[in-house]
């Protein structure tokens, strides 16, 4: 795809918060969703910051719900903050605010 930049995690070193950068499609968050599970496996409190990322379809949802699953069975921490927009619209037209742990 044109203008297209697959999306990546990156750990930010200072505040070890994973850094989602790219568009968020259905080709990139099935490698996205396998990566961000090992890295609650292995992350006592885990915050996904979506600041960088696009979300490109509904793709980006079912990511959030996946990871959010991913820390429940694994008794972890979890937190989503610095959504897009187009993202937060999609959680609210969906009623999922109250499912998945969006933070500031």
């Amino acid at each position: 795809m044109i203008g297209s930049r697959m999306a990546v995690i990156t750990k930010e070193k200072l505040t070890e918060r994973l850094i989602i950068n790219g568009d968020l499609d259905f080709i990139s968050v099935v490698k996205l969703q396998k990566q961000g599970c090992e890295l609650i496996k292995k992350t006592e409190k885990v915050v996904f910051d979506l600041r960088q990322a696009v979300a490109k379809d509904s793709s980006a949802l079912s990511l959030l719900l996946a990871w959010t699953r991913c820390a429940k069975r694994m008794e972890q921490s979890i937190q989503f903050i610095n959504l897009p927009e187009q993202l937060q619209d999609m959680v609210k037209l969906t009623g999922l605010e109250q499912i998945l742990p969006i933070g500031e």
